[in-house]
């Protein structure tokens, strides 16, 4: 049967803009892996893990015009979806952008709140009476 690729968006643009008949990555079923062939632009990752799911119910059509009736192509036998894989080298580069750039340290840290708070309302205003 048929199967079902996943990819983010702007992969799927990627290959949409190569010529139609370019291969354009390596899909190894056995290891879980998805190469992309062609350079996808810098701070992109070219590597990737694709997790497998039987899919049954999903079927696949051509493109047809509209109020045009077609025919059932056949079912898809698996949807492959795909992840960055965490040991490719552009996509580590953008987590730690990503991580310097949004770090705990990098302005108002959060503070421990001191005291504890009861979680009872009457509680909470009889301490803060005696308190007082």
């Amino acid at each position: 049967g048929m199967l079902l690729l996943k990819v983010p968006r702007w992969l799927s643009e990627v290959w949409m803009s190569s010529p139609q008949e370019a291969v354009v990555a390596d899909l190894d079923l056995e290891r879980g892996r998805l190469s992309v062939l062609r350079d996808v632009g810098r701070g992109r990752p070219s590597t990737f893990s694709v997790v497998r799911r039987a899919s049954p119910e999903l079927f696949a059509f051509p493109a047809g015009g509209e109020g045009e009736d077609v025919g059932v192509e056949g079912g898809i036998a698996e949807a492959l979806s795909v992840a960055a894989d965490l040991q490719d080298t552009a996509y580590q580069q953008l987590l730690q952008q990503r991580l310097a750039t949004t770090s705990t340290t990098g302005g108002s840290r959060s503070l421990l709140e001191r005291r504890i708070i009861p979680m009872n309302r009457g509680d909470l205003l009889a301490a803060e009476a005696a308190a007082a």
